[in-house]
This record gives C-alpha cells, sequence and structure tokens, in this order.
C-alpha cells in the first residue's frame, strides 16, 4: 500500500525533517517551498555548468557568436555558482535536520551518519563522473555534525571565515592561469585509478580549498531565519541581495571572461572567479526566494519541486544520461562534436527529461530510487524512523 499522501501531495507517515540536497528526499506533511524550488533549479545550473566535462568548449575565438556569447554568460553567472548554491542548501538541510532531534548527540549520530553513506555514494559516482561532489558533502557532514546539531554558530562563523581566506590565497596560489586540470603524470594514469585519485583529492582537499564549508555554514546560519520560510516578509531584501549578489559575481568572473577572449590576463583569473561564487551561490538563492514569494502555491512549480525532492536521484541521473550520450562514437557528427551552445541545449533536455520523470514519480506518490536507498541505508525500518523522530503517522 502507497504511504498516505496529504493535499499538497506530499507524504505522511516519515520523519518532519529538511532534506540536504543531495542524501535525502525528506517526505513531511509540511515542506517549505524555497528550498525544494531552489534545488530544482540548481540542478539545471549544475547540467549546464558540467557539460563542458563532457563536450569541451575548445577553441572559443573559432567558435560561432551564440556559442561564445553563451559561454561568456556562463562564466559569469552559472560557473563557480551552481555549486556553492548547492552548499548553502546543503548546509541549510543539516541544520533542520538537527533541529528535529532534542538532544543534540542523537542529531550529530545522524548527520554522521547520512555523511558516511554520502562518502560511499560519492564514490561510485566518481567511477563515473570525475567531478564528484557527494564525497566533499558527505565529509563536511561528518567534520561540522557536532558543532551544526549543537549549534555552535560562533565556532562554525570563525572556522568558516578561517577556511574561505585559506581557499582564496591557496586558489591564487595554486589555481593555473588557464584552470587547467592534473598534472600530466596523473594524466598517465588507468582510468579507474585516476578517478579515485583525482576523487580523493578533491574530497579531502575540498574541505579547505573550496567554498562548500563556508557556504554550507551560510545555509545552517540561514535555517535560523525565516528568509527561505517566509520569504514574503522579506521581498526588498531578498531583491537586494539576489541582484547584488549576482553582479558581484559576474564582477568577480571579468578577468576570466577576458582571459577566454584572449584579451585579459589569466593569472589569477579563475581564482577570483571561484572567489565570486560566495556571492553568487547566495545571489541566486535570494533570487529565487525572492521569486516563489510570488508563487501562488506549490503546483504552479510541481516540476522543480518534484526534481528539487528528488535531487540526489536527478544528480546522479544527470551524470548517467551524460555518460551515455558522450560515449565515444567511431562516427564523424556525433554529439561530441557539439559546439558549447549545442552542449548547453542538451543538458538543458537532460535536465528536463529527469525533471518529467520525477514529476511522474511525485505524481505516484513514490520517491527517487536513490532516495529511498539513502533513507533504507541511514534509517533503516519505517518503524525504528518513527522512533528516532518522534514523528505521528
Amino acid at each position: 500500500m502507497a504511504p498516505a499522501r496529504n493535499g499538497f501531495g506530499h507524504f505522511r507517515g516519515f520523519p518532519r525533517e529538511e532534506a540536504t540536497t543531495l542524501s535525502d528526499m525528506t517526505r513531511t506533511a509540511q515542506r517549505m517551498l524555497t528550498p525544494d524550488v531552489a534545488r530544482g533549479f540548481m540542478l539545471l545550473l549544475i547540467a549546464l555548468a558540467n557539460i563542458p566535462r563532457w563536450s569541451p568548449d575548445g577553441d572559443l575565438a573559432g567558435t560561432d557568436l551564440v556559442s561564445q556569447v553563451w559561454v561568456l554568460t556562463r562564466t559569469l553567472l552559472v560557473d563557480g555558482r551552481a555549486y556553492p548554491l548547492f552548499s548553502i542548501l546543503f548546509g541549510f538541510g543539516l541544520a533542520s535536520i538537527a533541529a528535529r532531534y532534542d538532544d543534540p548527540r542523537r542529531g550529530a549520530a545522524v548527520l554522521r551518519r547520512r555523511g558516511r553513506w554520502l562518502i560511499v555514494f560519492g564514490f561510485a559516482h566518481a567511477c563515473l563522473f570525475p567531478g564528484d561532489i557527494l564525497g566533499l558533502y558527505g565529509l563536511t557532514a561528518v567534520l561540522l555534525a557536532g558543532m551544526v546539531a549543537r549549534r555552535r554558530h560562533t565556532a562554525l562563523i570563525v572556522l568558516a571565515c578561517f577556511i574561505a581566506a585559506f581557499s582564496v590565497l591557496a586558489m591564487l596560489a595554486v589555481v593555473p592561469p588557464d584552470g587547467s586540470g592534473s598534472p600530466a603524470e596523473l594524466a598517465q594514469l588507468p582510468w579507474p585509478l585516476l578517478a579515485v585519485t583525482l576523487w580523493l583529492a578533491a574530497t579531502v582537499g575540498g574541505v579547505v580549498m573550496t567554498a562548500t564549508v563556508p557556504c554550507v555554514v551560510i545555509g545552517v546560519l540561514l535555517q535560523r531565519t525565516s528568509y527561505l520560510s517566509s520569504p514574503g516578509a522579506h521581498r526588498g531584501t531578498l531583491l537586494a541581495v539576489g541582484a547584488g549578489g549576482l553582479a558581484a559575481a559576474a564582477l568577480a568572473a571579468v578577468p576570466r571572461a577576458l582571459s577566454l577572449l584572449g584579451d585579459g590576463p589569466g593569472s589569477g583569473a579563475v581564482a577570483v572567479q571561484i572567489a565570486g561564487g560566495y556571492a553568487g551561490g547566495l545571489g541566486w538563492l535570494a533570487l529565487i526566494a525572492w521569486g516563489c514569494s510570488y508563487v501562488p502555491g506549490p503546483s504552479a512549480v510541481r516540476l522543480l519541486t518534484a526534481i528539487g525532492q528528488r535531487s540526489m536521484t536527478c544528480y546522479l541521473s544527470q551524470s548517467i544520461c551524460f555518460a551515455v550520450l558522450f560515449l565515444p562514437s567511431p562516427a564523424p557528427g556525433g554529439l561530441d562534436s557539439l559546439t558549447p551552445a549545442g552542449a548547453a541545449l542538451v543538458a538543458a533536455a537532460t535536465w528536463l527529461a529527469i525533471g518529467v520523470a520525477a514529476a511522474v514519480l511525485d505524481h505516484c506518490g513514490l520517491p527517487g530510487p536513490f532516495e529511498a536507498l539513502s533513507r533504507r541505508l541511514i534509517y533503516g525500518r519505517r518503524k525504528e524512523v518513527r522512533d528516532a523522530t518522534g514523528a505521528a503517522t
């Protein structure tokens, strides 16, 4: 028998907790609209940001005008902005889960268990996609679980500021001017070993070398406010933060955009662009929250909420679809020869197709398969979930 559903198409009989972006769909009697919509839209940004890994842009000067405009737009507003948004939502979810537990030790234990399983999912994902982020989020959850569950916000803020400063300085020192990847000797490794090596470096080093931890802390702090739960009360602030954040992020990416055109200095451009991700991620979230304040109800954005509630399944499905679509083809003129604009259309179409599948699952009252697996691994049997959270059927 399918779980009972309320009038909004959500589930009853499961713990009332906010889902982390990558680990689990929450089925609750009452969900906030903004985080789900943000997760759904975020996965479109991630698809657009990830597609160059499968279909490289190539020489920008030698491509068509539409592709040039698109790559520059992506550089200013998408690259290095989608994952900070992801991190903020992840932190918001962690804090929301911890808030459901009266005993901080139990809340921390749940967060660590979720984090450990995210690391396992990330390891498997890395064998398919070289840009996995699940492992980094899992490790972050394990390391920050105690402070998040005990609401040690001062310690979190100090830690976030230290890591933000260190990561920006480190990126300025070590990121190549052109943003190129790993050393040549690494490229000679067989694919499985190369994938695991790069994943380990990105997961462990990413804790102090990316915007992930500071943005997770931003999300944790946001959970204590009403900006996402009641965006209608903060429209002016949200619009100002959204417009200002995206403008600052675009400005920070100008050196990188100029270097792509060959008209600007490449040194430090990638690092400055990445540093602008803090403003970009927060700007996107504020703008989405502002838009959600005008949405009449969940049905108006059902596609986005269906994706957002199944974000882990949709995220992994994107990698699977891209891996299949961009299999090496001996025939000329395949997908591997797409222009950057054409590749972006493929990314958007893939996101939409996965979104339609998520909407079908939502209509049938079903979670995503990876959400169902994650919940079973983390919580065990359904009765144990209710006992652990005190949620009534």
